[in-house]
């Protein structure tokens, strides 16, 4: 069952996501199942799902929520889309949670039109405008949203005096974050010194660890001279006594994510002596060179940074890191199947997409390492949004077909086209179901 959204996405209310919930609504009771999963998706899995999101507490709620998508494969999808516009806040939040974490070309216009119904930069700043925010993602359509509300409200004096945007504007910055990284920083920057430090909390202060600049590390040094004092750990929390951080900790702790090939002491004086016209990018890139040139030798904190620095160069798109990239991917492929740590080091680059990283985890499922067949099976459903678990004849069958029929979308943050990703969902998990002997009617 495709969901198909008409007539583009360019303004806020172009998807009517309330008629579409009561047409699906209106199915599931009648005994319309969403067939092709791993089972028939029944209006009882639906309340399950509701029941889950009522939960009080968002951790466990989430948690919990992204277990029973993953039991119900891909077409969970149409069930979160229905209480995506339940009357309860807190079940559209962790459905908004789960979408967002979904690789379902459907999924991102659906979300931004949601968001945009809420109405994110007028009105109180509520925890589920906060979610919605997240949820989206680097969809390109909501950076010129993002940076008008942004670069109008910071400019206006003592802006954090407004109780909503002292939340909003932090957020909004958090969601500009992947989608222009220049901006973002600039407006980071501009923020914290407008702000008189009225707006610093832990979550603003560890956000420029990926797309950061030498100037974000002078600001962040400079807080280190002045008066220690507890600050809150996020811009929505309120309780800074019980649950608070020390402002010179959390300072710390964001230069120490910035250069994560240091220790925290370490980090701090490397900011210090940083020159202000220091190119990060370059200095990120001739770290990873120097890592990837060291063999793993069981020590985890290798793993960590060589993670760390990864994130950093692909997210900040530096062509010489990419070319580091795709030499140890080549190295990769040419061995008969990947280590565990070659296997998690695919996970991380078929994330962004590659097929050369999903091809080294197909691969890995007929590894007889322990632990890299699971690895593989969990990183080729959570780069693809399909799950086949660890068949790799039908995870094979699938990427054949996906080369023909599908392409990498950045704005989607999955593969699309989504009628033709979706057919061929079904498709190899029919082939999954049948080869396991759970074929039949589902």
């Amino acid at each position: 069952m495709v969901l198909v959204c008409a007539g583009g996405l360019g303004h806020a209310g172009v998807f009517d996501m309330h008629t579409t919930a009561l047409a699906f609504r209106s199915a599931v009771p009648a005994g319309l199942w969403f067939e092709g999963g791993k089972k028939r998706l029944s209006h009882e899995d639906i309340v399950r799902l509701a029941a889950l999101a009522e939960s009080t507490d968002v951790a466990d709620q989430s948690q919990a929520l992204r277990a029973l998508s993953r039991e119900l494969g891909y077409e969970a999808t149409n069930a979160l889309l229905i209480l995506l516009s339940s009357k309860d806040a807190q079940i559209r939040q962790g459905a908004s949670y789960v979408l967002g974490g979904r690789r379902d070309p459907r999924v991102r216009p659906i979300l931004y039109s949601h968001l945009m119904a809420l109405k994110p930069f007028e009105g109180d700043f509520s925890e589920e405008k906060s979610m919605a925010l997240n949820s989206v993602g680097d969809y390109p359509l909501l950076g010129g949203p993002l940076e008008d509300y942004l670069s109008t409200r910071i400019g206006v004096t003592k802006w954090w005096e407004n109780a909503a945007d002292a939340k909003r504007v932090p957020a909004a910055l958090e969601a500009l974050e992947s989608i222009d990284a220049a901006r973002f920083t600039a407006l980071w920057n501009q923020t914290l010194i407008s702000s008189e430090e009225k707006v610093i909390d832990e979550s603003f202060l560890r956000m420029p660890c990926c797309y950061g600049d030498a100037h974000s590390a002078r600001l962040l040094v400079d807080l280190l001279d002045k008066p220690d004092r507890r600050i809150k750990v996020g811009c929505l929390d309120d309780d800074i006594e019980d649950e608070g951080v020390m402002l010179h900790d959390a300072v710390k702790d964001s230069l120490a994510s910035m250069f994560p090939w240091l220790s925290t002491d370490g980090a701090v004086q490397f900011a210090r002596a940083l020159p202000a016209d220091s190119n990060l990018d370059d200095l990120y890139a001739a770290k990873l060179t120097e890592i990837l040139k060291k063999p793993f030798a069981g020590d985890v904190n290798y793993l960590r940074v060589r993670r760390d620095l990864l994130t950093f160069v692909l997210r900040r798109h530096n062509p010489r890191a990419v070319d580091l990239v795709q030499g140890e991917l080549t190295r990769i492929s040419a061995l008969p199947a990947p280590s565990f740590w070659d296997a998690v080091f695919a996970e991380e680059i078929a994330s962004e997409g590659s097929c050369e990283a999903i091809e080294i985890l197909i691969k890995g499922l007929t590894s007889h390492e322990q632990g890299v067949a699971s690895v593989c099976a969990s990183a080729l459903a959570e780069a693809t949004g399909n799950d086949l678990g660890d068949d790799h004849d039908a995870w094979d069958w699938w990427l054949t077909n996906a080369k023909d029929k599908l392409h990498w979308d950045d704005h989607l943050n999955a593969f699309a086209p989504a009628s033709d990703w979706e057919a061929l969902a079904k498709a190899a998990l029919d082939r999954h179901l049948k080869s396991t002997g759970a074929g039949g009617k589902h």
